[in-house]
């Protein structure tokens, strides 16, 4: 099964977000998977909040701290009732600076977009991701289960299990 993390970089009115540059060169702005939350595979010998750490410096060049990050909890996709991949997600408020004390920015992955809280590119992203990333951009924490047709496939249902 994958393992993945994810961080919600949150500032007081948005959220920074990666956009694919390959992707949003061949597709313009429309397409599922554009727009993404920063994290990655979690490597062997990695930790989530390395992982996490590591993706956002390489995805948008924002430099944080492992003591910033709060969890905001597991996600289990499924497909055809298998699961898959799982993702634990961080959230943080603080972004320290970073080499040459630059701000959050592109990196020759991705372009660094500043997301509105209150209007988030759902339609950019992964089928099913406002379920989650909108409730937890919002400061809530929860376990859940998502279930998709096929990993690549429509999104059918989220099972909330454990909120706070």
């Amino acid at each position: 099964m994958i393992r993945e993390a994810r961080v919600l970089i949150v500032g007081s009115t948005f959220v920074l977000m990666a956009m694919d540059k390959n992707r949003f060169i061949s597709r313009g702005s429309i397409g599922h998977g554009i727009a993404y939350i920063p994290g990655g595979v979690i490597q062997p010998g990695e930790s989530p909040e390395m992982c996490a750490v590591r993706c956002a410096r390489e995805m948008v060049n924002a430099e944080l701290g492992y003591e910033d990050l709060m969890p905001r909890g597991t996600l289990t996709f499924y497909a055809e009732d298998v699961p898959y991949k799982t993702i634990e997600v961080f959230r943080t408020t603080q972004v320290k600076n970073n080499r040459g004390n630059n701000p959050p920015g592109d990196t020759t992955l991705t372009y660094a977009r500043h997301a509105l809280r209150d209007i988030l590119p759902f339609e950019q992203m992964q089928a099913g991701y406002h379920t989650w990333v909108d409730p937890m951009v919002r400061g809530k924490w929860f376990d859940a289960n998502l279930y998709y047709r096929s990993p690549d496939g429509e999104f059918l249902s989220i099972e909330v299990l454990d909120s706070a």
